[in-house]
This record gives structure tokens, sequence and C-alpha cells, in this order.
């Protein structure tokens, strides 16, 4: 889907439904992909999450302000809410993550790169799962969801070269739960 235009996102913020739609239906899928890798496919707060977070940017869509893109300025605002989401949710969460992601909760056509077979996106899943949210945040907006390192730190609230660094240490990280895998 084409991001929106400037004249299309100012008549969401002047409270046209079919623009705000179509706003909401752009940001979507980056809303999803982020926080089904971020929070894990299975997690019980994962819908939650995304509901949340795209109510949360209808509530802010006349304050954005132009100053990053829309999808940028739209996974802040996911991210921050995920957070909030995940600190309130940590016992529950604890048991999901010990217990890897079931290949059933791994939705159909959901891909990070055309050529990720479902068992590719099951184990990246899990891997990411053992890395810290920071680590696991940069990893997914910049490898999952081709933000720039720039991007990248808006989102996060971080200088572009923290999140380069966040995205580099994941990289290492996965690359080594990997081949630990591969030994097996």
């Amino acid at each position: 889907m084409e991001a929106p235009s400037t004249q299309q996102i100012r008549r969401a913020q002047m409270g046209d439904r079919n623009a705000q739609e179509q706003v909401l239906a752009y940001l979507y899928p980056y809303v999803r992909k982020h926080l089904s890798f971020v929070i894990g496919f299975r997690s019980f707060i994962e819908d939650e999450a995304v509901q949340e977070s795209l109510l949360q940017i209808y509530r802010a869509l006349p304050s954005f302000r132009f100053r990053a893109s829309i999808k940028t300025w739209a996974l802040r605002i996911a991210s921050r809410t995920t957070r909030r989401l995940l600190r309130a949710h940590r016992r529950q969460l604890a048991t999901f993550s010990e217990s890897g992601v079931p290949p059933e909760d791994v939705p159909d056509g959901f891909s990070v790169q055309d050529d990720a077979t479902r068992d590719d996106l099951i184990a990246l899943a899990a891997h990411l799962a053992k890395l810290g949210l920071k680590k696991r945040e940069a990893f997914v907006l910049i490898e999952v969801l081709g933000l720039t390192a720039q991007e990248a730190g808006a989102v996060l609230g971080v200088s572009p070269n923290t999140a380069a660094s966040r995205h580099r240490h994941a990289r290492g990280e996965l690359r080594e739960l990997f081949a630990q895998e591969s030994e097996k």
C-alpha cells in the first residue's frame, strides 16, 4: 500500500473518516509486524498491543506535525504503548517466552523476506524472544521493517548510533543462537 499523502493525512487530522481509515490501513501492517516480532506471535497480549497502539495513533493523529514520516511517528507510539503493556503483563509473559512459538500462531503470508519460510519465521521469533527488549526492537525496526538507523532511533527515542549499535549486537546474538541450533 502506498504511503498516504500530506493532504490525505491533513484530512484525517480534520476528522475525515475515509482518510482516517486509509491512514490507519496503511499503518496497520507495520504496527502488526513490529509488535508480532517484538512481543511474540503467540503472546496473549499481541492483539491487545496492536489494538491499543492503533487506538493511541488514532487519538494522537491531530498532533502529528510532519517532523518524521507517518510510519516512524506511528511506530514510536506503538513502541511506547507496547512497553507499557509488557511491564503490566510481565509475569504472564515469562511463562510464554520459555515455551517458544507454536507453528500455528505464525500467520500465513507473514514474512520478513520474500524467501523466508514458515520455519524460518518460527526460528527467528523463538530466538528474538531470547534477546533483550531494546535489542529486539532495534533489530525488528531495521532488519524486518527496513527502517534506517536514523528512523529506528526516532522510533526508539535514541540516537541513530545507539539504534545501529543495538541492531548490530542483536544480529551478533542471533547469529550465535542460530549457530548453536545448527550444531544440535
